[in-house]
Parts: C-alpha cells; structure tokens; sequence
C-alpha cells in the first residue's frame, strides 16, 4: 500500500486540522496568552506534543483569531462581495457541503469547526533512516479537543458512512489503556488509526505512529518535538506566530527516498539513486528551515530563518559568502519614486556562486550519467563552457564576474504605455569593483548583440550609442518599438546601472544624485519605515497597491486589442483589481548571521 493510500482515511477528519480553533473571548488583536518560552521561543504555535523526530511540522494556534482578522480586512471584504466570485466558488462549496452533511449528519462550516476543536492543531512527518529504496514515513496528527461529544458524533457517523460506501473496515483496538480505532482496507491493509487521549483527539497513518504519539503524551523517554534542540532553535527565530513550519533537512532524505520508491514503481525511468542523494547533501546548505506567520497593528507579518549546516563541504563557499555583515543598501538609492518593486542584496559574491554551482553541476552530471558514462557526462560540463567562451569572447571568471561587487539589486521602475504596449521598466544595478573591466565587459556585450541582430536577419540593426547625461556617459539602443524598450546602462560612481530605456536610466540616476526624489520618499515606502532595520543584507519592496493598477491597465489594454473581453468580464475584472488593491505594499528584509539566514515580510492590508 502506497503512503498516499495510507493517509487517505485522513481525508475523512483532516478538515479540522486546517481551521480548527475554538473562539476566544479576545479579539483578533489582542495579546497572546502564556508568558514566553524558555529560550526566546514567544510562539504558542510549538509542537510540543508531536513525538520527536518529525521531519515535517506545522504547528497552528488560535487560527480563529488569524482567520477572524482575514475576513475583516477590506480585501476579504470586497472579493467577497463581487458575485462572479461568489457564483464560481459556490458549486464547489455547496457540492463539499452536501457531500460531508449526508456523511457526516452537520454542515461544514465555521461553527461545525470551532465548535469541535480547540486551541491547537499540530501536523508531523516522520521520515525513515534515509536511503533510497527506504520507504518508511509516516503522518501524525495531534488535535486539541473542543466538544468532544461534537466529535465523536461526526467521526461515529463517518465511520458508518465508510463502512457502506469506501469498502473499509473499521476495528477496535488498544493500546495502554486508550481506544484506537484502526481503519484498514479489505485486504486487512492498515490506512490509519484514530482515537481520544488527554482531551486531544490523535490520528496517524500507521500503527507505531499512533503509539508514539501516546506516549509522547504520557512522557515517555522519547520525547516530544518540545525537547528537539534543532527545532526549539528554529522557533526562536518567529516570534508570536499562529503558524509555523519547521523542515528538518535531515529527515528529507529519507522522504526523498519513500517518494522515488513510489515513482519507480509508476514506471519512472530515472530513479534518484543513494549516490545523488549524497550529492544533494554535500551541497545542501541548510540544516533546518522556519517559517511563522501573524497578524500584528502594521498587517501580516511573515518570519522565516535558515540554519546553516556546517557539515556540507560543498557548501562552504556559500557558507562563506553569507557571512557577510549587514550594512546600508547604497545600491538602492538609484530607485526613483515611482519605483513599483526591487530587491537588493549586499552579500554576493559571483565567482563563488559560480565555482559552487559548477562544482554540483559536474558531480550531479556524473552521478546522473549511465554506468560507465558519468565521466563523459561532467565533461559535458566543462565542454560546454568552453564553448560559450570561445563564441562569445567572453570568459565567465575573469570578464563576466571578476569585476561584480557585493552589491545587486533588479527593479521594476514602472510602466511605459508608448507604442503598441505597456513596457515594464525593468532595471539591473551591480557594484563594480573595477571599472576599467565593467566597461569592457560591456563593450563585448554590444558586439555580441550587434553580430546577434545581423546573423538573426533583422531588417533594422540595433547600434548603440552614446550620450552625455549631467557629465556621465550614457550608452543606448535605440528601436523601433520606440521610447519604452531601448536598453541603455551607464557605469556611475562603483556601479553598473542597466535599464530597458534611456528616459529610466536617466530617472535612476536623478535619483541617485538627489535630483529627483528616491523610492525612500515614496508614500507606500516610508509606510514601512519602521519595518526596515538601517543594515541589512537583503532589501525588498512591492508597491503592490500600483502595481495591481498596472496590471488592470495593461489587461484592459490586451482585451481591447483583442476585443473579445465582454463588458461585465471587465468590470468583474475592474472589481477584483480594486479588491487586491487594498494589500497596499509589501516589505522584506534579511539579515545573517553565525548560525543562518533570518527572513522578514510585512504585507500590509487594509
């Protein structure tokens, strides 16, 4: 039997683990209840009764309260209320309805799911030792009750239902005192077990799963995720999330393994052999991955934090890199107001994102090459860039990254709506840390482009030009599809500014002189002021509230031309527009450290 077979049973009582909290007497804004943890973790969102040793968890608390401040929000409001949403989501939602009430004698919906569930819902993935043929996996689920008697009505009626319709067969078993209730196929082929202990409602896909999960709850001296040393670090790192979600790397291996055992058995013709797994962990870069989710006064807040692995060799060179100390993002200074969205970065470091990368491609190649081919397999590797070299004149070490500094940021500077179409305005800034070899990078590039253009048979050649800007030196190519897409870039100061137009080359570098103002006086921007920290080694930043303007003008435009958009499809798609304009803006920032990478997104909603 398939794990896929295995948790399906699940389907019958997982509705609750998604939306399943009880309600609060506090509003969706109020202060979490508990005093913080031991070891900075603030999240009552902790697994803490999860037997240890999950590869996977999702821990949710107080999702009421979470859902609550969703549906109060403009955005939820206004989508909700435009009826072609409503008529396209309402068969779907009647049909699960009806399906589930005549299953299970109540209706689906909010008050069936408060009402039996309590405070927290913790979901597990167990992973076995880690080879590729291991197929040992399981799922835990450890539930909160609220009314009990409510659940154990819903659960008696489902089994009846089953039992008449799905073929399954349900026995009774127990363990150390508790009811199991086992659900198995015909065949006596064991899809899950489910039962009641310490008020929280337990569901697994297999026997030694439901087992351990009792004695975590009892104690018992394997533990519980709450003692797990990786895990309590990782909750650290999220605040006071209703949800989190905690990957451990270590266990992905043997999930990997489970998987491609199915795969093979479907006839898949490349199968992930233990020699590519341990590629895969030589070059893995994390141990462990966070991720936590909450409302807070200034909208959704999104916290996530990678732990370094020290063990992987072939990942030192990244390691390395992301060692680098926070500081200011001069680069994006060269962002004008009207700036729609951009991120930055100050930790790359190009020949070794370059080295890293071909070493895994030339490992990976020869694993992935057939017996006896692997070798000519990574040569492939090595075969291929030479060739790109010799074609292009351009050597990847030495011309194309040599002179790249720390500094990187791409940005979406706006919209052109000259010509035939709406252009982005998307640009490029690299720090230099030679000039001297950025310019002539560049001027191999303009021939590359150029020999391009005349072997594809293009009836007009691009040629770039050159033009003084406030005493800097401007290169552009004009074409015929006019202002909005003539790429043009200038090296300025310690950087190399690339945009798809003259006119948003020139805005970029007002703005980095001071002529014109920057995205940091945008409104929307220095809406999140507070968020930003002043150093940081990654920036981001999403007008979304006019870039959802954009978007609706630029499919307005498109149907138009068209003409085969109906006037009630374009106020339907006016209306939702406006519904997805109320997420106003969205931030992000990273910062490393020592042991990792921290993450922070704020969305900002009304």
């Amino acid at each position: 039997m398939s794990f896929l077979a295995r948790a399906t049973w699940l389907g019958l009582a997982l509705f609750l683990a998604v939306p399943g909290c009880r309600k609060k007497e506090e509003g969706p804004e109020a202060a979490r209840p508990g005093a913080a943890r031991a070891g900075s973790v603030e999240t009552e969102a902790v697994a803490g009764d999860l037997p240890a040793g999950a590869t996977v968890v999702v821990s949710v608390h107080d999702l009421e309260s979470f859902w609550t401040r969703i549906k109060a929000t403009q955005f939820y409001t206004q989508l909700a209320a435009i009826p072609e949403v409503r008529q396209r989501m309402r068969p779907a939602l009647a049909q699960t309805s009806q399906r589930f009430q005549a299953l299970a004698g109540v209706p689906l919906n909010e008050q069936t799911l408060f009402q039996t569930l309590g405070d927290k819902v913790q979901i597990g993935v167990y992973a076995g030792g880690g080879g590729a043929s291991d197929t040992t996996q399981r799922v835990v689920v450890v539930a909160d009750m609220g009314d009990k008697d409510a659940m154990g009505s819903i659960l008696a009626n489902l089994r009846r239902a089953a039992q008449d319709s799905l073929q399954t067969k349900f026995t009774s078993e127990t363990y150390k005192g508790v009811e199991v209730t086992v659900v198995s196929s015909p065949e006596n082929q064991v899809r899950g077990l489910y039962g009641f202990h310490r008020e929280k409602l337990v569901l697994s896909s297999d026997q030694a799963g439901f087992q351990s999960a009792v004695d975590a709850l009892d104690g018992g001296e394997a533990g519980t995720m709450a003692s797990d040393t990786l895990y309590q670090r990782a909750l650290t790192h999220v605040g006071e999330a209703s949800i989190t979600l905690f990957v451990n790397r270590g266990g992905v291996r043997g999930l990997m393994g489970s998987m491609q055992k199915a795969r093979s058995a479907a006839g898949d013709s490349a199968p992930v052999t233990d020699e590519m797994l341990d590629v895969m962990d030589k070059y893995n870069i994390q141990s462990a991955t966070v991720a936590g989710t909450q409302w807070t006064d200034e909208g959704l807040q999104i916290s996530s934090y990678a732990l370094l692995d020290p063990g992987s060799a072939g990942a030192e060179p990244l390691r390395e890199m992301l060692r680098t100390p926070a500081s200011e993002m001069e680069a994006v200074g060269y962002f004008p107001d009207s700036t729609l969205a951009f991120y930055a970065v100050n930790l790359l470091d190009a020949p070794r994102i370059y080295d890293f990368a071909l070493a895994y491609l030339r490992d990976a190649s020869r694993v992935r090459g057939a017996a006896g081919d692997g070798a000519d397999a990574a040569a492939m590797v090595d075969s291929g860039i030479a060739t790109f070299e010799a074609q292009s004149s351009l050597r990847i070490r030495e011309d194309i990254l040599g002179w790249m500094g720390k500094e990187a940021a791409i940005g979406l500077n706006g919209v052109v709506k000259g010509g035939f179409f709406p252009v982005p305005q998307v640009s490029l800034i690299i720090q230099s840390t030679d000039q001297a070899r950025a310019k002539a990078f560049f001027e191999k590039l303009e021939a590359q482009i150029a020999r391009a253009v005349q072997s594809s048979g293009q009836p007009i050649p691009i040629q770039f030009q050159q033009a003084d800007y406030k005493g800097v030196a401007i290169r552009f190519a004009p074409t015929p599809l006019g202002e909005g897409l003539a790429p043009a870039y200038a090296l300025h100061d310690d950087y190399a500014v690339v945009a798809l137009s003259r006119g948003a080359l020139q805005r970029m570098l007002d703005a980095k002189t001071g002529a014109t103002p920057a995205v940091g006086s945008a409104a929307e921007f220095k809406a999140l002021s507070g968020f930003y920290p002043g150093e940081a080694n990654l920036v981001g930043f999403a007008n979304t509230a006019q870039l959802m303007t954009e978007v609706g003008t630029a499919l307005t435009t498109f149907q138009q031309m068209s003409g085969q958009a109906s006037a009630q499809t374009q106020d339907t798609m006016t209306k939702v527009i406006e519904a997805f304009k109320n997420v106003q803006s969205v931030g992000s920032y990273g910062v490393s450290d020592d042991g990792g990478v921290e993450q922070r997104f704020l969305v900002r909603v009304r």
